[in-house]
């Protein structure tokens, strides 16, 4: 029995870090998927870019040159307005990836949580098997073990009460943090910092709602108090991966998006020089 309660101890680390690496690997090959579509696009338009630059010609400063400056104009701006869109929009599926694979994550682990610890309510114990008008430790205490009980008796913080028929306490354990995953905190990241390039996304999520999910209640054993840190081990560890992975796809597409308008800003004031000439 004791063998048996000890190997369901070891469950928590394989079922929450399973669930962690499953949505990190669906977010990944998703990302990837949207990335290869984009880069092949990229390349695309920027070789078009090259192209019009080198048709950008002092030849084309001539009066009688100006509708061909004026059509190669007309087609540097739908391709500068095609890249600008793209990168955009591939931003925003980025983002939805994240949200989608973050809020699934949450929605799976808040479950596994509560099945878990249902199961190990279930599992028998060895102090299961021993009457519950009978002492379960040991009769001999030694005398530091004596002491914790005397100084939590006096500070009020003494043994919780076992209900009837029981072996152990029932305890009501602290549920998952809200709005620190999901669609709401990509939206929160993004516009904390589209507003201001110095805010990084761990700062966001900080500052984002402390609501706590409903907790869950179980037997208070050694076993259940494992199962819960790991799962806000586990929780903490994909929070920091999923805010800095959103960070980076946001600033990694605005990068692009900037020096696509510096280039804008180039063109035309070649543009303009060759009208002037």
């Amino acid at each position: 029995m004791a063998r048996i309660s000890t190997a369901v101890g070891k469950a928590p680390a394989a079922l929450f870090l399973n669930i962690a690496e499953r949505a990190r690997r669906r977010a990944r090959v998703a990302r990837k998927r949207v990335e290869g579509v984009f880069k092949d696009e990229m390349e695309e338009w920027r070789a078009e870019r090259e192209r019009n630059n080198a048709m950008l010609k002092p030849s084309l400063g001539n009066s009688n040159a100006r509708a061909e400056l004026d059509a190669l104009c007309a087609a540097e701006a739908e391709r500068l307005g095609r890249a600008l869109r793209r990168t955009r929009e591939t931003m925003e599926e980025c983002m939805v990836v994240e949200a989608q694979e973050s809020w699934a994550l949450l929605s799976e682990m808040q479950h596994a949580a509560g099945a878990l610890l249902a199961l190990l309510d279930a599992v028998a114990a060895p102090a299961d098997l021993v009457p519950t008008d009978e002492d379960v430790v040991a009769a001999r205490k030694m005398l530091l073990t004596l002491l914790r009980e005397q100084a939590k008796s006096a500070s009020g913080a003494g043994e919780k009460a076992i209900p009837p028929g029981k072996a152990f306490p029932v305890r009501e354990w602290r549920g998952l943090r809200q709005g620190e995953l999901g669609p709401a905190a990509v939206l929160a990241v993004a516009e904390q910092i589209e507003r201001d390039s110095s805010v990084t996304a761990k700062q966001v999520v900080a500052q984002l709602s402390e609501e706590l999910g409903a907790p869950l209640s179980s037997n208070d054993t050694a076993n259940h108090e494992t199962a819960v840190k790991l799962r806000d081990r586990v929780y903490n560890q994909f929070r920091l991966g999923f805010v800095s992975q959103v960070e980076r796809t946001l600033r990694a597409y605005k990068a692009i998006e900037r020096e696509e308008l510096r280039w804008q800003s180039n063109w035309n004031t070649l543009v303009e020089s060759l009208k002037e000439s």
